[in-house]
């Protein structure tokens, strides 16, 4: 602080004096512009607003899925094992399934305890010996009601069609309108085995021959059916293209 005279401050500190018993007479705003333009500068602080519990909840009309995966390939069914995310919760659990897809495993590993730091692959159940897992990951619309996207983690399994639908009851009858969902999702399996291993176009013939009680024609049948299946899902698989079921209703509902 320099002691040479100069320019008294326009707004000098309060004393503590003055500040306690407020006797201070305030600058008048002719002799003091600075104090109004300072008030213009400096905007009063926001009040942080706390969120209210009813935005952390889920939808009013949300239910969970039953969920069916069918392998479009084999027609076997499997029921899996279904995590809900909401837009607020932590998605630690979709960086422990891309850690165990990449082969990164510790759910059998004794915890240490200064060791925290991979907390999130623990999240998980443990792996089960000869069990193939697979990780899919579906954005559902706001409306709690259809699929916006879906995604496979797993490179060797890759989704090809998802429907939604009323699930079945054992008293279909009861025309009740608040029916659950069912959630159909379809895939197929990516082989990267090697061209030798798969079967020749003989051996297909022989199997379908044996299966069509030496038919030959039923056996061709059989086997362009199935290549039409497959061929259909690769084409789904590829384009995103609606299942042939669904493209052939709404024809036969159309004009």
């Amino acid at each position: 602080m320099s002691n040479s005279p100069g320019r008294a401050s326009l707004v000098p500190s309060p004393s503590l004096q003055d500040a306690a018993t407020g006797s201070r007479k305030l600058p008048s705003r002719q002799a003091s512009p600075n104090v109004v333009e300072q008030q213009a500068i400096d905007p009063e602080p926001t009040e942080y607003v706390e969120p209210d519990n009813a935005q952390l909840l889920p939808p009013a009309n949300f239910a969970p899925f039953f969920t069916v995966i069918e392998d479009t390939a084999t027609g076997e069914h499997y029921h899996p094992s279904v995590h809900y995310i909401f837009s607020d919760d932590d998605q630690e659990i979709i960086t422990a399934a891309a850690m165990r897809e990449l082969g990164y495993d510790d759910s059998h590993d004794e915890p240490q305890e200064d060791d925290r730091s991979d907390a999130t692959i623990t999240i998980l159940p443990p792996t089960q010996p000869g069990v193939k897992e697979r990780y899919l990951l579906l954005d559902i619309s706001p409306d709690g009601q259809t699929v916006a996207e879906t995604q496979s983690m797993s490179r060797d399994w890759q989704v090809t069609d998802t429907d939604v639908c009323a699930a079945p009851t054992w008293d279909a009858d009861s025309g009740s309108g608040n029916s659950a969902l069912m959630l159909k999702i379809g895939g197929v399996e990516i082989s990267h085995s090697d061209a030798e291993s798969r079967p020749s176009a003989e051996t297909l013939l022989t199997e379908a021959r044996n299966e069509a009680s030496g038919d030959l024609l039923a056996a061709l049948d059989s086997l362009s059916a199935r290549f039409d299946k497959e061929l259909g899902a690769l084409t789904r698989l590829l384009d995103d293209e609606p299942p042939v079921e669904a493209t052939r209703a709404e024809t036969q509902a159309g004009p």
